[in-house]
């Protein structure tokens, strides 16, 4: 174990550095903010790129000089190393050398090995940052086994919070559904047998550690029911090998791969007795509408009866009734993206996702414009692309995007599914567009009486292309 007491100079060359350091920082500081002043913005883009690569050399040969002289006096495995070796990263990364900034953030990650182990939680923020720089070198594997890192740090340290935890399995589950669309179209199979196996164990460890947080247990289960969801997308519509399904789609392929749904209803099932010990109404509202949802994704039983009495156990909650019809008024494509414990939380998010409606005397006719619908795939089109952990959230593809205009019946179902605009004049893109929004399941708007056809519905359906 290296030797951290210091004498009384070690303490002076350290607060020598940390000058340097804090300098350093205020003229790389400098260089990122005058873009935001007039005047000096205009100086900076007049200047030469020679004159910027220079100032940069300049720059990384101090912190080159500062690092030699703490390795001199601490030796090259001492924490006083980090702060330059980061700026010097930064630097590089402001330069473009990526291939250079990997090996300084592989040196500062060696470095916290040596002198607090490798199972130490203080790298987590450093893994962080190799993860982004070995995005930007496209190093997918690379990508793959820090995230398989994280984890493992997390599972090693007894003490660490359950809910940091599932978040290093959720990310690790996350980019692995990206990777399979990213690597080798032969090793798809792998890397979506690997996340369901460990969105397998992050329900199982939900359900033994969270029984006292009946909030965040729900939750986690909730996207356990969207994982089985996207198997059910990708399996189906892989069968189907296109996506303009039949009227009623009872097809083998859609028996086949509806197990998948069958599963994902016995979850949020589970999710509505878990509600119940809640002691908020409310809230077993809200899973009550959930599991009819997933009854009119999973044709079982009768969907329209399971709104109704969710409706039924909100008035009973104390919600006004007309906030209710309201709300039910409102067709969303199934299933929605995140379980909401209240009515107002629903709504609130609907509205800050751009879900707008426009009734009545304000308009000659109701117009609906749903929230924007990001696919995970062209091969899985009706699933949501899962978001990226911020680290890897440069790996993002370019996406395809299409507004279409249709009409939603009494069962949910799109009908005269046109492309309006498009981002490309391809006709083969604007023909998948139309006919993912055919293979969807929405829910429809609902009355007293049940479902009801809704007229003059709007949505941008955006999907990135499978290489």
């Amino acid at each position: 174990m290296v030797n951290l007491v210091l004498d009384s100079k070690h303490h002076n060359v350290i607060k020598m550095v940390a000058a340097f350091v804090a300098v350093s920082w205020v003229i790389l500081h400098g260089q990122r903010t005058l873009a935001a002043d007039s005047p000096e913005a205009e100086a900076m883009l007049e200047e030469s790129a020679v004159a910027i690569s220079a100032r940069l050399g300049t720059q990384m040969s101090l912190f080159e000089e500062q690092i030699a002289a703490l390795e001199t006096e601490f030796g090259p495995y001492h924490y006083a190393l980090l702060e330059p070796l980061q700026g010097l990263t930064t630097l590089l990364i402001d330069a473009g050398n990526f291939a250079g900034a990997g090996r300084i953030l592989n040196r500062r990650l060696h470095l916290l090995h040596t002198v607090e182990g490798p199972t130490s939680l203080n790298q987590l923020p450093l893994l962080a940052e190799l993860i982004s720089n070995d995005v930007r070198l496209q190093r997918w594997q690379s990508v793959t086994e820090r995230f398989e890192y994280i984890r493992s740090i997390h599972m090693w340290n007894p003490d660490v919070d359950t809910s940091a935890l599932l978040n290093s399995m959720n990310d690790l589950s996350t980019w692995y559904l990206t990777y399979m669309f990213i690597d080798q179209p032969r090793n798809r199979k792998q890397h979506l047998d690997t996340s369901t196996l460990n969105y397998w164990r992050m329900m199982s460890l939900s359900e033994t550690r969270l029984v006292g947080d009946s909030r965040e247990r729900i939750s986690r289960l909730y996207g356990y029911a969207l994982e089985r969801h996207r198997l059910f997308d990708l399996i189906w519509a892989a069968s189907r090998n296109a996506l303009a399904p039949s009227a009623n789609s009872y097809s083998p392929e859609f028996h086949g791969a509806a197990g998948y749904l069958r599963d994902a209803l016995r979850i949020v099932n589970h999710i509505l007795n878990v509600s119940r010990t809640m002691d908020d109404p409310e809230a077993e509202a809200m899973a009550m509408m959930y599991v009819a949802d997933f009854r009119l994704l999973a044709r079982e039983g009768s969907a329209t009866g399971s709104y109704q009495s969710a409706g039924e156990k909100l008035k009973d909650a104390g919600i006004d009734e007309r906030r209710i019809e309201a709300f039910f008024a409102r067709p969303v494509v199934l299933p929605v993206a995140q379980f909401h414990f209240s009515l107002d939380d629903a709504i609130t998010q609907q509205t800050a996702s751009g879900y707008s409606a426009v009734l009545g005397a304000e308009a000659a006719e109701d117009t609906y414009h749903l929230v924007d619908f990001v696919a995970w795939n062209e091969l899985a089109p009706t699933s949501r692309l899962p978001a990226l952990p911020e680290p890897a959230s440069a790996a993002k593809r370019e996406l395809n995007s299409v507004q279409l205009q249709f009409s939603i019946n009494s069962r949910g179902k799109s009908r005269d599914a046109k492309a309006v605009e498009a981002t490309t004049d391809s006709a083969r893109v604007r023909g998948h567009a139309q006919n993912a929004v055919k293979a969807m399941q929405f829910r429809p708007k609902f009355a007293r009486r049940g479902g009801q056809q809704t007229d003059d519905v709007m949505m941008n359906y955006l999907y990135p292309l499978d290489r």
